[in-house]
């Protein structure tokens, strides 16, 4: 299981070409689910999977960051866990929380100095 929440993007904020590509999208996957993201361009899918990969632990761009903000987190739960997998999950010090569900959370920094938490450690 794959969650995420508010996903936001605006482009020229404040000026008199902002547009803003998503505003607050909420997106669960589900084991087993395939998805496809389509859309025009300018749509959002990039940003999307950019969110995706930043909370994965990928280079990121400082694009990512809202114009005029110093920061940006993006978060996600992963859960659905079997016995086994959760177990091998805590050996490598990734143990699920008390609902079964790894939370993790990527801060993003325009000085380029970012952080990491699980389950907010």
């Amino acid at each position: 299981m794959l969650k995420l929440f508010n996903i936001s993007k605006t482009f020229n904020p404040g000026t008199i070409t902002e547009k803003k590509a998503l505003k607050g999208i909420d997106l669960e996957l589900d084991e087993g689910d395939f998805v496809t993201v389509i859309g025009e361009t300018g749509a959002g899918k990039s940003i999307v999977i950019d969110s995706i990969n930043a909370v994965l632990g990928a280079r990121t761009s400082k694009e990512l960051i809202r114009a005029g903000c110093d920061s940006a987190e993006v978060s996600a739960v992963f859960g659905g866990f079997d016995d086994y997998t959760a177990g091998v999950l805590s050996d490598y010090g990734f143990a699920p929380d008390e609902d079964g569900n790894i939370v993790i959370r990527r801060r993003l920094s325009a000085n380029g100095k970012g952080q990491i938490k699980r389950n907010d450690r």
